[in-house]
């Protein structure tokens, strides 16, 4: 009993270091991303940055997008599903951690002319989001795409309980006209930390079959 006991302190004290932030943060979702949300032209239909939506204009758009850190799919511990009908996108992604259970909805929107997008996300968890810290969120974001291969795009998300944000800056190139290679790259500042002590990755993407897509990326740590 002791033993069991001593374990389970050391499960919270990890837990509350894991969700230190009371949303998923966009370092969070690294393992669903291509790239950059803006550099490709659905990103997860607005989950991240809602401004991508401004550029959806199909009536019917749905992903499912698996994540399994220990190889094996059989646990579905971390999964999500992602619907777009033209400038308007739900998502919902679901996680496990030991017996606890989370889905983190997102619902979102996108406006704006041909080469700048604007858009705004309303988030809020279900399941077991106090042991999660989850709080509802807002979400505004910004895409601008002056050239067909070049996009810049932010994003800002707050926390509608506490302090906690975070902003986030994208950009995605695209040096051949008409050819499937990006580059990209993403900063993080998030409310606790200094301008200087940001996250940071970088890559390149290349879709050398239709539908069958290669990435690598470079994180700062």
């Amino acid at each position: 009993m002791m033993k069991f006991k001593l374990f389970a302190a050391i499960m919270l004290i990890f837990a509350s270091n894991l969700f230190s932030q009371s949303f998923l943060s966009y370092s969070d979702l690294y393992d669903f991303w291509y790239t950059s949300p803006g550099a490709l032209k659905t990103g997860l239909y607005g989950f991240e940055n809602p401004a991508v939506l401004n550029y959806q204009h199909s009536n019917f758009g749905l992903q499912m997008v698996v994540s399994e850190k220990n190889g094996s799919f059989s646990d579905f511990d971390r999964w999500g599903l992602f619907y777009t009908s033209k400038q308007l996108g739900l998502g919902v992604l679901n996680q496990k951690f030991g017996d606890k259970f989370v889905s983190d909805y997102r619902i979102s929107t996108g406006f704006g002319g041909k080469r700048m997008g604007f858009g705004l996300t309303y988030g809020w968890s279900t399941g077991d989001a106090d042991f999660f810290k989850r709080k509802n969120i807002l979400t505004l974001g910004w895409l601008y795409r002056p050239l067909q291969n070049l996009s810049l795009g932010a994003h800002y998300t707050k926390s509608l309980a506490n302090q906690d944000a975070e902003l986030v800056g994208e950009l995605g190139i695209r040096p051949i006209a008409q050819y499937p290679l990006t580059f990209f790259a993403d900063y993080i500042k998030k409310s606790n930390i200094d301008w200087e002590n940001g996250n940071w990755s970088a890559g390149v993407s290349w879709e050398f079959l239709p539908g069958i897509r290669v990435n690598g990326r470079y994180f700062d740590s």
